[in-house]
């Protein structure tokens, strides 16, 4: 919707509105009708009524342009640093303006005539990138309806940041002390986040051929008490395991991991025989 179509929508809601006001005044009117001035009365109340209705429109209409324009450049900030921050081989500065530019001249709302300068006014000067983060920010001024004093306009200020993906770091903000693995049943603590005990590879086997069957600790496996019942046909084992489960799905193949700091997990957990030493 353009600002004029806004603007008649807006008449075309006002005009009842104020003729009904009117109709809750009739008294005035009868005075007006007694002293013989109807016609110059309602010229004093067009005189003052008019300019405020146009000015509070005016302001509304204002308001409507400054919120567009600033959802408009957010969106497009956010979009940017989003696409610079997973997408990008070689984020940089140069790269991230084009893009940005590129989305703010095809985005559906028009900043000639709201922004001084229109898109080339949009300024970037402070956005920054470096290895880890993402910086966007951009400064513009709003054209002002009505020209005052220097006419610079309201300036504003919106800013983006993400977070560039270099991939995943296990360690990162460790500092100095080690951290380890553990599991929420598990009873070890594991040096190795690909230790096979959290990260077990899982197979399929037939029933029949279970019991046959050694573990890479060279024990038998036992039947899972969540989930052995209800075996069919083939049966799911890990190497490092001791039971064999009836579902893929059963909780007792599944690993939910998190850190701990070494000195934390050798008050709770022993050594993982694998990787623990």
């Amino acid at each position: 919707m353009s600002l004029s179509q806004l603007f008649t929508y807006i008449v075309h809601i006002l005009i009842p509105i104020l003729n009904e006001a009117k109709s809750l005044f009739p008294q005035k009117r009868h005075l007006c009708r007694l002293s013989g001035r109807q016609k110059g009365s309602y010229s004093i109340e067009a005189a003052v009524a008019l300019p405020v209705f146009m000015g509070f429109a005016v302001c509304v209409m204002f308001f409507i342009r400054v919120v567009m324009t600033g959802w408009a450049i957010d969106t497009c900030l956010t979009e940017t640093v989003d696409t610079m921050a997973v997408c990008s081989e070689d984020p940089n500065i140069y790269a991230a303006s084009a893009l940005f530019y590129g989305k703010l001249l095809s985005s559906d709302v028009k900043l000639d005539g709201a922004v001084l300068g229109g898109t080339a006014g949009v300024y970037l000067g402070e956005s920054s990138v470096d290895d880890k983060n993402i910086t966007l920010t951009a400064a513009y001024r709003i054209n002002l309806p009505i020209r005052l004093f220097s006419g610079q306009g309201i300036f504003i200020y919106q800013k983006k940041s993400a977070r560039i993906w270099n991939g995943y770091d296990p360690h990162e903000g460790a500092g100095d002390e080690e951290y380890v693995y553990v599991t929420p049943f598990g009873r070890a603590y594991h040096r190795s986040r690909e230790c096979p005990y959290i990260n077990p590879s899982i197979r399929s086997v037939s029933v029949s051929s279970v019991g046959d069957l050694r573990n890479s600790g060279g024990h038998r496996y036992t039947i899972c008490p969540l989930c052995g019942r209800d075996a069919g046909s083939s049966v799911y084992i890990t190497s490092w395991g001791d039971c064999y489960h009836g579902r893929v799905s059963c909780s007792g193949l599944k690993r939910t991991i998190s850190m701990m700091k070494l000195s934390e997990a050798m008050e709770k957990y022993h050594a993982c025989p694998k990787c623990g030493g």
